[in-house]
């Protein structure tokens, strides 16, 4: 929509609208829900007026000039990005010391990438690399909004325009439009009508999302645009990641600072303490990690093979259970200037695949030079090795080769297992023995085999039990539809994704299956839809799966279900909704187990940090212990929630999970520290990394199974 004027027009409310702080010992839901509102918007006034200051996305709040808080400059490692400082902020009531309920504001630093004002396209997707791949430019520039301007005309001549891209097509010499019912090249037309000679004939045009087109050299990016997670190249998204890390002791000082920017107006009679709140915590025990050789423990044993488990992580000297696999091929695609020598590399393959307890027979090694039909090239290495009897294909490709939805395609086509190594880390295979070892972990699970298990003595009960299903469940909607998409009955940009993970790979019980995790994933209609199925019979087909498959794999039905949910803040009644459609399902197959329902929340802005920082030590050092649990003085005085940092990172602060036993049938005999160690155990049962997750495993899977579908379908 374009406007030479708008006019807005605010009168005064009649009405009056008051909370006072005692509403807090209410239970009613809206007053407590109005009485957050006010806070939040409260805390945000001088947010929203100090335009020159402030740029305001949704759930987060960024500097225009961070500078004058001292936060330091960081360095993108790319020529058409930057990286913002800014925070995220939230409002929550937990039960302070004493009993006494409380507001508490949560704030937490963020930095994001955002593309360089005014840029010109052109300039952009050369310093890209991929200047001429369409695909790839559509992929991380798909939504940037970009100003038009034509160097011919004259600044004052500019009509102000902005496009949203929507996608590339062909080179801009072969371009032809449409202009008052005469097809015209679009060189030609910009020449003629805005006195611009285009210089690169062969960029490709760009298509908007209102059907025009343009040559990138008349486009501009607008200011202010944020870069998307998914819009940005992978090498470029590790360089933000490391320089957006923050360890505790600095992340804890840029956090007062960004505090000092929220000035709630006087007459609101709102303060916000300058010192953050205090909380009691306890350190849960890690479980024991057994393996090919014994078990890993927290505390030393005096018996052989014994690995210590130490902070989250271990090592894995031997598997649990190899895999096999007797005919597969190690195939690369060469690049020039790849320095992979492909038979070092199956040598050192195939010696340490011995040493875990793998039972790998020598690879057919293939090698072709790499194209630019990345995907048809893929197909056909995966097709061929098929053809000759593999089973198993692990390709070789250099990391901007984007071939890998290419190659889990082929898994559906051909009925293979694939695995992608990038040729960079192909290269130190020989030399790199624990990057090796966490390729075969991979390998050694896709293949069937088990890497480690979580040790019974040290898990629930009820959890071990065979007709326990558990089971992570991720619903991932697109983008809402406008009201005239939905009136004009147009098609959404993409569907809605049903994933789940679950405890039924291959029947039996103990920790060995009890710990085990598969998943699997269906497409549905966006709730918008009206479309048959609806999404509600979708999932309930979900669900039907989910339990059809968990009977059948451990030859019981469950008796038991424990149902975890990944939402963010406000989604409870939508999950809490789903266990009547459980339930349903259940009932129609003749099954009536227990049900409790955990949600698993990290949209949020909590952090914890240890009242004992030493500003010298590393982050890891400084993170606080893996086990961490907090569930009084910061949790809901009204819900059963707590906080658990399952995890310690490398680099950067832990942001911990935050848990809510949201449902629980009556009769299941399960304690809040039950759930607890339930969830700790369940976040050491990633087999591919040998360390703790910050998610539980099946909803790590789920989440991994909705990736898979959405690459599919884009890629398709």
């Amino acid at each position: 929509m374009e406007a030479n004027r708008i006019h807005v027009t605010i009168k005064k409310s009649s009405d009056t609208f008051q909370v006072s702080s005692s509403d807090l010992r209410a239970s009613n839901a809206d007053v407590l829900q109005a009485l957050m509102a006010i806070v939040s918007i409260g805390t945000s006034q001088n947010l929203f007026w100090e335009f020159e200051s402030f740029i305001i996305y949704k759930s987060g709040v960024f500097l225009m000039h961070p500078e004058q808080l001292q936060l330091r400059e960081l360095q993108s490692g790319s020529d058409e990005k930057y990286i913002g400082h800014g925070f995220a902020k939230g409002v929550d009531i937990v039960g302070a010391e004493g009993g006494e309920p409380t507001i508490a504001l949560t704030i937490d630093a963020k930095k994001t990438a955002f593309h360089y004002d005014y840029q010109v396209l052109a300039q952009k997707m050369t310093q890209m690399g991929m200047e001429h791949h369409t695909a790839s430019l559509t992929r991380h520039l798909k939504g940037v909004t970009a100003l038009v301007y034509y160097k011919g005309v004259y600044k004052a001549g500019q009509r102000e325009r902005s496009v949203q891209i929507a996608g590339f097509g062909s080179p801009v010499k072969d371009t032809v439009i449409e202009v008052d019912g005469k097809k015209m090249k679009l060189a030609d037309f910009v020449k003629q009508k805005y006195n611009t000679e285009l210089k690169d004939l062969y960029l490709p045009c760009v298509f908007t999302k209102h059907h025009g087109t343009f040559s990138p050299e008349t486009l501009m990016i607008a200011p202010n645009h944020r870069v998307r997670v998914e819009q940005m190249q992978k090498n470029v998204q590790k360089v933000i990641i490391k320089a957006s890390a923050s360890k505790p002791s600095d992340r804890k000082i840029e956090i007062g600072k960004l505090r000092r920017t929220i000035n709630p107006p006087k007459e609101l009679g709102m303060t916000v303490e300058a010192q953050p709140m205090r909380a009691a915590a306890r350190i849960l025990n890690s479980p024991a990690i057994c393996t090919g050789r014994g078990e890993v423990r927290a505390k030393i044993h005096e018996e052989s093979y014994v690995y210590f488990l130490q902070n989250g992580s271990w090592n894995v000297p031997k598997f649990v259970r190899g895999a096999g696999c007797e005919n597969w091929t190690l195939a690369m695609i060469r690049t020039q200037g790849d320095r992979v020598d492909l038979e070092r590399a199956a040598d050192a393959i195939m010696k340490k695949s011995a040493e875990l307890g793998m039972l790998l027979r020598y690879p057919k090694l293939v090698e072709v030079p790499a194209n630019r039909r990345e995907d048809e090239q893929t197909s056909e290495i995966v097709k061929k090795a098929t053809q000759a009897g593999s089973t198993f294909v692990m390709l070789i490709a250099w990391s901007r080769i984007n071939n890998h939805d290419a190659l889990k395609k082929t898994e559906l086509d051909y009925g293979i297992v694939t695995q992608q190594l990038k040729s960079e880390t192909a290269g130190v295979l020989h030399s790199r023995p624990a990057t090796l070892a966490n390729v075969l972990k991979k390998t050694n699970e896709k293949l069937g085999g088990v890497n480690y298990t979580v040790a019974s003595k040290d898990l629930p009960s009820w959890l071990l039990a065979r007709s326990t299903l558990v089971v992570g469940m991720t619903i991932d909607h697109p983008r809402p539809q406008t009201k005239d998409e939905i009136e004009n009955k147009a098609q959404p940009d993409r569907p809605a994704v049903i994933s789940w993970g679950m405890n039924a790979v291959r029947g039996g019980e103990g920790q060995t299956e009890a710990t085990h995790f598969s998943g699997g994933y269906f497409y549905a209609h966006p709730r918008e839809c009206k479309l048959v199925p609806i999404q509600l019979e979708t999932k309930k087909a979900a669900i039907l799966r989910i339990v059809e498959s968990f009977t059948k794999c451990r030859g019981v039905a469950p008796a038991n279900v424990l149902l975890i949910r990944r939402i963010n803040e406000g989604d409870q009644e939508v999950v809490l909704s789903e266990v009547g459609e459980w339930k349903a399902v259940l009932a129609s197959m003749g099954v009536t187990p227990k049900i409790v329902v955990v949600t698993a929340n990290l949209n949020h802005a909590s952090r914890v940090f240890s009242t004992r920082l030493d500003e010298k030590a590393r982050a890891m050092e400084q993170n606080l212990e893996a086990g961490l649990t907090l569930d009084t003085n910061i949790t809901s005085p009204t819900q059963n929630e707590f906080l658990q940092k399952a995890h310690v990172p490398r680099q950067g602060t832990a942001r911990p999970t935050k848990y809510n036993v949201l449902y629980c049938d009556e009769g299941l005999k399960i304690s809040m520290d039950d759930i607890e160690v339930a969830m700790f155990a369940l976040c050491h049962t990633h087999g591919v990394c040998d360390m703790t997750t910050a998610l539980p495993t099946p909803l790590k899977i789920s989440e991994k199974c909705t990736k898979r579908a959405l690459n599919l379908f884009h890629h398709a």
